[in-house]
């Protein structure tokens, strides 16, 4: 009986511990809807893949919003009210100074938007 405690211990915490890295870490790109968006929200997750610190992140669309400082591999969370469907774009500035203009996205109330910030382009998952 003792055996089974240990293992199932052992499990819960092998299983909170991926989880959790994976989130802070972005470690896989695995779709996990453990993290899912509040009502009336939109999620997007800026995950930083290049070879350079991000300084910052400006996004305009329905309310202007800025990020700053993403490190490298790190991701970085923005979650905020929208009120019906719109669009929004963004621009990635790196510590360099470097530049990089995101595309419009569509946007509505419960989307969770994943972007994937590499030198040169921006890959988005929704």
């Amino acid at each position: 009986m003792k055996k089974i405690y240990i293992f199932l211990t052992l499990t819960f915490l092998g299983v909170f511990l991926f989880l959790y890295l994976n989130k802070q870490f972005a470690l896989s790109d695995s779709d996990i809807p453990l993290y899912s968006v509040p009502d009336g929200k939109v999620r997007i997750d800026f995950i930083n893949k290049s070879s350079e610190e991000i300084g910052k992140i400006s996004i305009a669309g329905s309310a202007f919003k800025l990020i700053k400082h993403i490190k490298q591999n790190e991701r970085r969370t923005l979650v905020f009210t929208h009120s019906g469907e719109g669009t929004i774009i963004y621009t990635v500035e790196f510590a360099s100074g470097r530049t990089l203009k995101g595309t419009e996205h569509y946007i509505e109330r419960g989307f969770f938007i994943r972007d994937f910030i590499y030198d040169t382009l921006i890959k988005t998952k929704y």
